[in-house]
């Protein structure tokens, strides 16, 4: 009989708008099916939507994929509903995917200790949100969660997921040294194995760009725009995410309508995971000056529809330039920006195919090291072989991840 891991993720399939999380979750279910049943506890709704999914049970196991889903509505997810779901579903760990989310971490972790004997090792996976830039944005109140959580002593009850070497330094800087942190990178959902057909831009167009994302602070959009206000070349910018932040798109908006005649912009609603290869493939770069991520999956699904990519230096994917598959900069030098774009746009037809040729093979390389599925099996099977860690810590465990930045 395979283990069971019940996983805690505030959205899920058939749930796009959120992100990320949602394609590492699905990812994760179907590489590792095989060893382990994945029960997968999220809201009946997507991120911002005012109704449930149609053709859903609440409140029962659904069939998604190679796991089961347990759709919770607006009025469920206390403590003592959640540990009702776990007294009833025999499982051998748990696996929440946010640290700041109290649906998805607080309510399921208190649940679990307070089970006394029944109780499961639990891993917290914080998505970058320990990344410097994360942390700055909403920072008082982040810090009081961090502090109450270190002062009793949660930090140590549980096992922590990085997805990177990067994010591994960026937790153990926050929690503290003596804490289990285990490195295994998120597995990408399956590249096409032939390079996709792509779309010439015809001499004298204006530069192809996207941002797709979620429209929020981390996100960087500003900066974006900010970027493309200095760029003296033609560029059309498209701009495809759900807006997770009100406040904050109308920052964009008000920028967006101060840029200068040769920069169009273009707003697209959130696509679904399996549109978003082709609308890549259609673009001359994707442009995501974050603010961190501890992998984006957008960024390897971009390089592996053939497409370059700007990105800042706060994601894994770095020496992005040496590898001639895009640039990775920082964010205190918005000149290299605009003069990245600049350079790009004067490329000639034949190293833009080149160009192209390098990021499709440079994908496929990554999605396929043979340590990429196994990192994340070793991870599960570590942590359901072992009790939790005592009252006074352990040493910081890293294994060497299979992602991008070594």
């Amino acid at each position: 009989m395979r283990p069971t891991i019940m996983v805690f993720n505030k959205f899920y399939l058939p749930g796009f708008k959120a992100g990320g999380p949602i394609q590492s979750i699905s990812n994760l279910t179907e590489a590792l099916s095989g060893d382990f049943e994945f029960r997968i506890v999220a809201r009946d709704r997507d991120s911002g939507d005012p109704g449930p999914y149609p053709d859903v049970w609440l409140d029962e196991w659904n069939p998604v994929g190679s796991g089961q889903v347990r759709y919770l509505d607006s009025t469920q997810g206390r403590i003592s509903q959640i540990r009702q779901i776990l007294a009833d579903t025999p499982h051998h760990a748990l696996y929440l995917n946010s640290f700041f989310d109290i649906w998805t971490m607080l309510s399921p972790c208190l649940a679990n200790l307070t089970r006394g004997k029944g109780r499961r090792p639990v891993i917290v996976a914080p998505r970058g949100e320990f990344s410097p830039g994360a942390l700055k944005i909403k920072s008082g109140k982040k810090r009081l969660f961090i502090a109450g959580t270190k002062l009793s002593g949660l930090h140590r009850m549980v096992h922590w997921h990085a997805s990177s070497c990067s994010e591994a330094d960026e937790i153990a800087a926050v929690m503290g040294a003596r804490i289990s942190i285990h490195t295994a990178s998120n597995i990408p959902r399956p590249l096409p194995a032939t390079a996709p057909d792509q779309q010439p831009r015809l001499p004298n167009d204006p530069l192809r760009v996207v941002f797709l994302s979620r429209i929020s602070p981390k996100k960087n959009l500003t900066f974006a725009l900010d970027v493309l206000k200095t760029v003296d070349v033609p560029v059309r910018f498209t701009i495809v995410g759900f807006i997770d932040d009100a406040h904050y798109w109308q920052e964009c908006r008000a920028k967006i309508a101060g840029l200068p005649e040769h920069i169009e912009v273009e707003v697209v609603d959130p696509v679904p995971a399996h549109q978003v290869p082709q609308l890549l493939s259609t673009q001359d770069l994707f442009f995501l000056p974050t603010l961190g991520e501890n992998f984006g999956h957008a960024i390897i699904e971009a390089l592996g529809a053939g497409t370059p990519v700007l990105v800042s230096d706060q994601t894994p994917w770095r020496s992005l330039q040496t590898k001639g598959v895009g640039a990775d900069l920082s964010l205190n030098d918005a000149e290299a920006f605009a003069s990245w774009l600049k350079k790009q746009s004067a490329l000639t037809a034949g190293e833009v195919t080149a160009q192209r040729q390098r990021c499709f093979e440079f994908a496929q390389s990554f999605a396929a090291h043979d340590d990429l599925v196994a990192a994340s099996r070793r991870m599960f099977e570590r942590v359901i072989g072992r009790t939790m860690p005592n009252h006074e810590g352990v040493a910081t465990k890293v294994n060497r991840p299979a992602g991008a930045r070594t």
